[in-house]
């Protein structure tokens, strides 16, 4: 191709042609990150139909293993009170964790990501030809590559980060009334009034002492705060303490 032919990518003239890079990108991202959008359509309804309130005092995406070992420790000494709603919950919520989890390494595999988009749409090259109705010089294809996988980053993390808002959004209020629930439940044992009113260094006074914040209490009195790998998290932990009734 002469130079007079070059195509300027830069140019005013061709500003249509981020559009269309855009649209290839959010295509591609629509299809990529279907099952994310399944899912939180899915949640959304079930929090909406049954009248649940978004929480956002409290992140549980930080308090999972916690969770986890009050659900576990409290049917350790009364079945009973984990029955089939609280069970299914309890489960919904494992699912909810586990798919976040996973849904967060997409974000270190971005590169890759990018990869098999231009693979699905056959290549730089022909992403160029398709745009300008024209073949593209080596040049022009490494422009116009740098130009695609910037716009198709900005595209993926600006769909990534919305997502993972919901997600948490979604992992929190389920996590919220699952833990409300359960010790709403628990405290109506005797088994479990006991156990842990029992236990001297909790100083449990009456029922309503009985919540998630014990076993995080417990927990950072096990530690050295001054040598843990992850202060962040143990900082949130001290200040999430605060704020749990």
């Amino acid at each position: 191709m002469d130079s007079e032919d070059s195509i300027e990518l830069d140019s005013e003239e061709y500003s249509p042609v981020y559009f269309e890079l855009s649209e290839l990108s959010l295509n591609f991202l629509e299809d990529f990150f279907k099952n994310e959008i399944e899912v939180l359509v899915f949640n959304t309804n079930f929090l909406q139909n049954n009248g649940f309130q978004y929480q956002k005092d409290i992140d549980f995406t930080q308090l999972y293993r916690f969770l986890k070992v009050e659900y576990n420790t409290i049917y350790s000494i009364d079945p009973k009170v984990t029955d089939a709603l609280i069970e299914k919950f309890y489960r919904d919520i494992e699912y909810l964790f586990r798919f976040y989890t996973k849904f967060k390494e997409k974000r270190s595999n971005i590169n890759s990501v990018y990869s098999n988009f231009l693979n699905k749409n056959g290549g730089v090259a022909s992403i160029g030809q398709k745009i300008f109705k024209k073949d593209l010089d080596n040049k022009e294809i490494e422009e116009l590559d740098d130009i695609l996988k910037s716009e198709f980053e900005s595209s993926f993390l600006k769909e990534y980060e919305e997502i993972k808002s919901e997600l948490k959004r979604v992992i929190n209020t389920k996590s919220y009334y699952f833990d409300a629930l359960l010790w709403k439940e628990a405290r109506k044992s005797r088994s479990i009034n006991d156990f842990f009113k029992q236990l001297v260094r909790l100083n449990i006074k009456s029922s309503s002492d009985l919540n998630i914040k014990l076993f995080i209490v417990q927990y950072l009195n096990s530690v050295d705060l001054n040598h843990v790998k992850n202060p962040k998290w143990h900082d949130y932990l001290q200040k999430v303490i605060k704020v749990i009734d």
